[in-house]
């Protein structure tokens, strides 16, 4: 096959009025030859937008072969421009015009090493390139290439051309002409400047900002250049609160006949934040997506079109709902569906707990509907943390679920940015190094590209900082294994890099994608019973004894009553140092933690009538014979019972989820169930090291907590707690691997290993050693006993525990 032939013609006309009938004229020979000449493939007039250029035509033609071009020239209509041109008395030129036929490869639009008879002292390299833009996606990196244009005009005498015009029948498609005086200058100068960088990291990408302070909308709306703003407002515990809510409504409005009671679930705080920034929204175009819809989505949308009234602008709203499956839930339950835990794989059966209300997750395909007829704000219900920042990838590159790589990709991303300044120094276990400039930290800003990677920045002019460390913590956040789940895909996680390309700036890649699974996690709630806490202060000597005193007294008065408490724990927190510096430091916490189904135990209405029982009572009473020094704290509100929720956590087919999007202009669209899903084993793999490295080739040690080489995070997922263990180095990652098995992190647990399962990989890439805890946080937040019912503090109770750390790691500085 011949080459491909490229004509550039730089024309200098003598004004506008010339240079606009050369436009006309260009016009007309394009048509002819779309209409006559089949080797014709490219025929492009730009107009630099430098002002002292203006009037100065680049034109670019392909055309399939050199014989395709000369025939061309010869064209009478081609002919007569030619001759309009070059009259000696009434030319419209300005200058001597030049003509640069370039012969390609067939591969057109890459880089290539021209054959250029007009350049007889250079050796050019060339780039043309068309761009094809999502709908809206040239307006947004318009901006960046007139940065990368200007900044070659002023700085860069070696690009010789560099052109970028919108296609004027294709708005949505932008070609680009670059000459440079050779390959070098390419590459050590033009690809390495400023501007060339920023274009990396915006040009087509999806910038995706994140937020959760009251500030947060606005001022990412009005400083920041993101395309769309997302919000993940759900949690197992407003997923409790939220629904139990909406039943209880529902159920009063079915007993009040005519009742105008309303079943209202969603976040209020939501619409605190929306409303500053609604101005801003409309005159920037920036769109939201959250899922502060809760329970009430629907509602959620009403309070926000008000919203957009008060304020008197167009902005449209999308609506995606379907994750309340309270009545298919009950109607499998009902039918002996087992629902099998996922924390510790039991049958529903045996929680002993009746559900009142179900909620699964959703992917992000209904919100890209949402985007794609035009909505501005996308409002959810329980769509997973990261399904906000999935829906809005789709709908920005135009994927589908097909485009498995690139959806896992994105999801990880907003795995990343989900919790705002988690990323960003927020949670951190290396939060020293901020010094004191912690007081707003920025939320995280991805520019998602269209492979499905990012590179992860921040907002300007704020405190905390992006590095690999920070993501990788926010990475290990929550998660349950190597494979992240989602309705839409999963991503395998095992091989994902970090890179850090600049100052608050890391590119993430490395993710795999596969088929969805089946199913989709469907949290489940029922009302437990009633819940309350006493606490006293210990002080000094003693406390293990005095504690001991405590908890002998107060069961001693219980008496049969302790039979009616479901949970019954006595808690110290912390420990008197030896030689204490005040009282405050010689001063713990002892913490009596109840719950109960007999409300009337922890009523206070209880605590005069010693023969019903009495929680607070049973506390109080031994007070004068008491530990010495014994002391209750003021606050006897704690011991007054609360009512408190049981979550169980289960699967469900995604065939029996019915998810719709709500259009902004009513219609209404049916989300299907994906296809191409698989089946995945329930346990995720888990694995020791592979050739572990005998821990003395590591050199001399020193016996200190783990927390001064090895950064962290842990967290949460039902009663599931995961911890996850990373080093700085990448000498330092045989040693950690090595040192941290499973066993070595049931020694360091100590009394808190339960013996229960512990899942174990490793994300080499990273250097990181991964551990799920299977229910080791009792039942979950709504209803644990523990301190740390977030699961949170986990993973710096680790880094406190003392190992033989390689001294020659220490002298690199502590974390």
């Amino acid at each position: 096959m011949s080459p491909k032939v490229f004509l550039i013609a730089v024309v200098p006309l003598a004004n506008n009025e010339d240079r606009d009938e050369m436009l006309d004229q260009l016009a007309a020979c394009a048509e002819h030859a779309w209409a006559n000449e089949p080797g014709t493939l490219k025929y492009a007039t730009f107009i630099l937008r430098d002002p002292e250029k203006e009037n100065t035509l680049y034109v670019v033609e392909e055309y399939s072969s050199r014989e395709t071009l000369d025939k061309h020239l010869l064209v009478p209509r081609v002919q007569s421009l030619i001759s309009w041109m070059t009259a000696t008395d009434a030319s419209p030129l300005s200058g001597t015009p030049t003509m640069h036929r370039l012969s390609l490869p067939s591969e057109t639009f890459m880089f290539s090493r021209p054959r250029v008879a007009e350049f007889q002292d250079e050796d050019p390299w060339v780039i043309i390139a068309e761009l094809d833009y999502f709908p809206g996606g040239s307006e947004t990196s318009i901006k960046y290439w007139e940065g990368v244009v200007d900044e070659g005009r002023k700085n860069e005498e070696g690009t010789l051309v560099y052109a970028v015009a919108r296609d004027r029948q294709v708005s949505e498609k932008m070609w680009t002409i670059e000459v440079y005086e050779n390959e070098a200058y390419l590459k050590d100068v033009h690809v390495k400047s400023k501007a060339i960088d920023e274009s990396i990291r915006n040009t087509k990408h999806l910038r995706t900002g994140v937020y959760d302070r009251k500030r947060a909308i606005h001022d990412m709306a009005k400083n920041e250049d993101v395309d769309v703003i997302t919000g993940d407002w759900m949690s197992e515990c407003n997923m409790t609160l939220r629904g139990s809510d909406k039943r209880d409504r529902l159920a009063q409005k079915s007993m009040s006949s005519g009742s105008t009671v309303v079943a209202k679930g969603y976040e209020p705080y939501f619409l605190d934040e929306l409303d500053p920034a609604i101005p801003w929204l409309a005159k920037r175009g920036v769109k939201i997506a959250v899922n502060a819809g809760a329970s009430d989505v629907h509602g959620l949308a009403e309070a926000v079109k008000g919203l957009i009234s008060k304020h008197g602008v167009e902005l449209k709203v999308g609506v995606v709902d379907g994750d309340d499956v309270t009545d298919a839930v009950l109607d499998l339950y009902n039918k002996g569906e087992k629902f099998l835990n996922l924390p510790a794989n039991k049958p529903i059966q045996e929680w002993g707990f009746d559900p009142i209300c179900a909620q699964c997750y959703l992917g992000g395909t209904g919100i890209a509907e949402c985007f794609k007829a035009g909505a501005d704000i996308v409002l959810c219900g329980r769509v997973a943390d990261a399904s906000v920042t999935v829906g809005a990838a789709m709908w920005w590159h135009g994927w589908t679920r097909d485009n498995i790589s690139e959806l896992a990709g994105a999801l990880m991303i907003g795995h990343i940015i989900e919790c705002s300044t988690y990323a960003t120094g927020g949670y951190y276990s290396g939060f020293k190094h901020l010094g004191v400039n912690d007081t707003d930290m920025g939320y995280p800003i991805a520019a998602i590209d269209e492979k499905g990677e990012a590179v992860i920045t921040m907002e300007q002019g704020k405190h905390g900082l992006v590095t690999t460390a920070t993501i990788a913590s926010q990475l290990l956040y929550e998660i349950q294994g190597p494979l992240y789940y989602n309705s839409d895909v999963t991503a395998s996680i095992e091989d994902m890099h970090l890179k850090q390309i600049g100052d608050n700036a890391v590119h993430v890649s490395g993710v795999k994608g596969l088929p969805p699974p089946s199913t989709t996690k469907v949290g489940i709630t029922a009302k437990g019973g009633w819940q309350a806490e006493f606490h006293f202060y210990l002080t000094g000597l003693d406390i293990e004894e005095k504690a001991a005193m405590v908890e002998r007294q107060t069961k001693a008065l219980m008496g049969d009553h302790i039979n009616k408490f479901s949970c019954l724990r006595f808690m110290v927190a912390g420990a008197a140092p030896s030689d204490p510096q005040s009282q405050e430091e010689a001063t713990v916490d002892m913490r009596i933690f109840a719950q109960t189904r007999d409300p009337d135990l922890l009523s206070g209405n209880n605590f005069v009538d010693s023969d019903r029982g009495s929680f607070a009572r049973f506390c109080i009473e031994n007070l004068l014979q008491g530990y010495p020094g014994s002391t209750m704290a003021p606050d006897m509100r704690t011991a007054i019972g609360r009512p408190f929720f049981e979550y169980w956590v289960s699967l469900m087919p995604q065939t029996f989820v019915h998810e719709t999007a709500h259009l902004p202009d009513g219609t209404v669209v049916d989300i299907p169930a994906p296809t191409n899903v698989r089946e995945y084993e329930r346990e995720q793999p888990s694995y020791d090291t592979g050739n572990p490295v005998a821990l003395s080739e590591f050199g001399e040690t020193i016996r200190g907590p783990l927390g001064w080489v090895v950064l962290g995070r842990s967290g949460d997922k039902s009663s599931n707690a995961n911890l996850g263990l990373f080093v700085r180095h990448d000498d330092e990652w045989d040693w950690l691997r090595s040192l941290l098995s499973t066993a070595k992190l049931r020694e360091l647990l100590g009394k808190d290993d339960k013996g229960r399962q512990i899942d174990r990989c490793e994300f080499p890439n990273i250097r990181a050693v991964h551990f799920l805890l299977k229910d080791h946080l009792d039942r979950g937040f709504n209803s644990t006993s523990s301190f740390d019912s977030l699961g949170k503090n986990l993973c710096e109770y680790i880094r406190s525990r003392h190992v033989d750390i390689p001294k020659k790691f220490l002298e690199r500085g502590k974390v």
